[in-house]
């Protein structure tokens, strides 16, 4: 299987991402606070949205930040009225995360635009080969969804070459 196409597709999402994110934040946004992202805030955002609402121990394991860390992230996200908590009151680990209703409103915008960009790129394409290009991506996302991420985090897990004992853990 060649899989640099692939590889190219998912380059470009993330480097569209980074430019939706940097350039439409702001503007959707009414809170000043919200509108000052940092490019790893921006970063760790864009790992755990496809999880939220979620709880700290996730946001850990998405992001490879540590619980401390995770912590204080989700702290200034908070200030900034992106992320919002619920419960957990007295007990900080069943806190549920998740976006504020203006964060995922421009979460959506930049999905949004996104689509625009990848419409406007395959448009170019026959009828025949948009089909074509549907029914390969619908194959993909099908076989995507018989991974288990959190069962494959290390970099022998993933490519099956023999554990070493100093692996990292890629996703935490």
């Amino acid at each position: 299987m060649n899989t640099e196409a692939l590889k190219k597709l998912v380059r470009l999402i993330n480097h569209l991402q980074q430019i939706y994110l940097s350039e439409l934040w702001p503007r959707h946004l009414q809170s000043a606070a919200a509108g000052t992202l940092t490019a790893r805030q921006a970063l760790h955002l864009m790992q755990i949205r496809g999880s939220l609402p979620c709880n700290l121990s996730r946001i850990m394991f998405l992001t490879g930040l540590s619980s401390s860390a995770a912590s204080l992230y989700v702290d200034e996200m908070v200030r900034k009225n992106i992320l919002i908590r619920r419960g957990g009151v007295k007990d900080k680990r069943s806190t549920i995360v998740d976006a504020s209703a203006e964060a995922a409103a421009s979460l959506k915008a930049v999905d949004e635009g996104i689509d625009r960009f990848l419409q406007e790129v395959a448009s170019g394409a026959t009828p025949k080969q948009q089909r074509e290009i549907d029914r390969s991506l619908e194959l993909l996302g099908k076989m995507l969804s018989n991974v288990d991420i959190e069962a494959t985090s290390t970099w022998s897990e993933i490519t099956g070459e023999p554990r070493r004992s100093d692996d990292i853990k890629l996703w935490q």
